[in-house]
């Protein structure tokens, strides 16, 4: 996509682990969004065909096992939710049945190329894994949780729409924002940049634009979590080929 955009209002953003943001821009500047990008996430399992039989009834993956690996790897790995352009990382879990699957997933900076964290997990942790599709080819999120439910590494790649429903990230709650700018992608028109909302439990809030980043407190007393929007636009052009996109990241811990 073209990421050049005309902002609305006034944005700053703070450099963190995110990679940067956009510093100072007054209103009516037209400017780069430096570090939006795009993101991947899909699903396989060893249990071909009966994989599906895994799914809760409200269409999630809840599934509850032991690490085995999550390293750098960029095969297609989505038999059961197939991957739209190619993973850069693959967490894999065997649960509790004996079941393994495989999580693809990647952050992609327009400018930065691959720039997905790890998810901070070692070979034999016990973790919890919420894995939910969007209506969209393409669209879905994963939540990583520990034992106690303690979230350790959202990835949404919401496609058309969020593919995370509410709840699913534990002690979050996640909305659409303001509208923050305009731009024209080559194939697609006008595409309009918006922020993504969180809310926690602890009261933290933030508004994220495109681009983006910031900390976010979950519980009262604990440390708080990086948090960065990948990408949030809308198109006026429903047959594009770039597709509406909410795409965001949030995670504790973990390796750049």
């Amino acid at each position: 996509m073209n990421a050049r955009l005309l902002l609305a209002s006034s944005a700053i953003f703070g450099l963190t682990a995110c990679g940067g943001g956009i510093l100072g821009m007054s209103v009516g500047e037209t400017l780069d969004y430096a570090h939006v990008g795009t993101s991947v996430v899909c699903l396989g399992s060893d249990a071909g065909e009966r994989a599906l039989e895994f799914r809760d009834d409200d269409g999630a993956f809840r599934i509850e096992g032991t690490v085995v690996s999550d390293e750098s790897d960029s095969r297609s790995v989505g038999n059961v939710d197939a991957c739209w352009g190619p993973p850069s990382r693959v967490l894999t879990i065997e649960d509790d049945t004996g079941v393994t699957w495989a999580v693809g997933y990647r952050w992609h900076s327009d400018t930065m190329g691959d720039t997905t964290p790890a998810v901070d997990v070692e070979a034999g942790d016990a973790i919890a894994l919420t894995y939910r599709s969007g209506e969209m080819p393409g669209s879905a999120g994963f939540v990583v949780s520990d034992d106690r439910e303690i979230v350790s590494y959202v990835l949404e790649s919401g496609r058309g729409g969020p593919a995370l429903a509410e709840g699913d990230v534990p002690g979050v709650s996640v909305g659409v924002g303001n509208s923050v700018g305009v731009g024209d992608d080559d194939s697609c028109g006008v595409q309009t940049g918006f922020e993504v909302t969180f809310a926690t439990v602890s009261g933290d809030t933030s508004e994220v634009g495109p681009g983006g980043d910031d900390q976010l407190v979950i519980e009262d007393g604990t440390a708080p979590y990086t948090l960065c929007n990948i990408n949030s636009y809308e198109t006026e052009d429903d047959d594009c080929p770039t597709k509406p996109e909410t795409s965001w990241i949030l995670f504790n811990g973990g390796e750049i």
